[in-house]
């Protein structure tokens, strides 16, 4: 189960996609992580948060450890004598998976400034509500950082490896998602459409309020999630059929 909070500085997440062929793995636990970061957690930059649909919270602070400490910390570079592996020298894009299933991915050149946020400002874990430890990427939208975060893996696919997108991806949000150039929607009939939905939904805001906004938007998602999962079950149900159908004739 994933329970950061019960599990501290002992809970871990997977790291993939390692060594020169991307095979290897490893496991970083919060442990570690605070250890690199000189055995506490460290105040990151202020940073703004902003939502595909429109919002804005401005001034988020956090503590946690930079990324490129923890990419330190998978390929023993620390100096604790630890065997790891580097990232794959041509990995392009980072995989997050979520406990719940979520995903997301973000460019290479996206994580410059990324960092693990581990508590809030004040040194509370994150709660529940806000996903627990997950990393945070300053330059994109904030459906590019995955709560309950379980897997990070380095990819050298590019744009065009559809089995690479995350959840949002699918659904038609843009491949990058960089909030300063409004990379909200993948070019073509898939924005005005977003476009046409984030509108509908913020009537939700207006006139309902910002608890009501939110149940639409949580349970929208989730009822997008079922569609896409079950799009997804049905597609590999019928690939499996052709599958076997090829089989059948090529032995007869």
């Amino acid at each position: 189960a994933h329970d950061p909070w019960s599990a501290g500085e002992g809970f871990s997440v997977l790291f993939r996609g390692l060594g020169a062929d991307g095979r290897s793995e490893r496991k970083v636990t919060l442990g570690e992580m605070k250890n690199a970061a000189g055995g506490e957690w460290v105040p990151m930059p202020a940073c703004d948060w902003h939502c595909v649909t429109g919002w804005s919270t401005l001034g988020l602070e956090f503590r946690g450890v930079p990324f490129g400490t923890v990419l330190d910390v998978i390929s023993g570079s620390l100096g604790d004598g630890s065997s790891s592996a580097a990232p794959r020298p041509d990995w392009r894009r980072l995989y997050q998976l979520s406990a719940d299933g979520y995903a997301s991915t973000v460019h290479k050149e996206d994580t410059a400034d990324a960092f693990f946020a581990i508590t809030d400002a004040r040194g509370a874990l994150l709660p529940e509500e806000h996903g627990g430890p997950r990393l945070v990427f300053p330059r994109l939208y904030g459906w590019k950082s995955a709560k309950f975060l379980t897997e990070v893996r380095f990819d050298h696919n590019d744009d065009s490896a559809a089995s690479l997108h995350g959840f949002w991806e699918k659904l038609g949000c843009h491949p990058r998602g960089r909030w300063a150039e409004e990379e909200r929607w993948a070019p073509g009939t898939s924005a005005a459409v977003w476009n046409l939905l984030a509108w509908f939904t913020g009537l939700y805001r207006v006139f309902g309020g910002e608890r009501v906004w939110e149940l639409v938007m949580v349970l929208g998602g989730r009822a997008l999630g079922a569609v896409t999962m079950g799009m997804e079950e049905a597609a590999r149900w019928f690939d499996g059929k052709i599958g076997k159908s090829r089989k059948v004739a090529k032995v007869s």
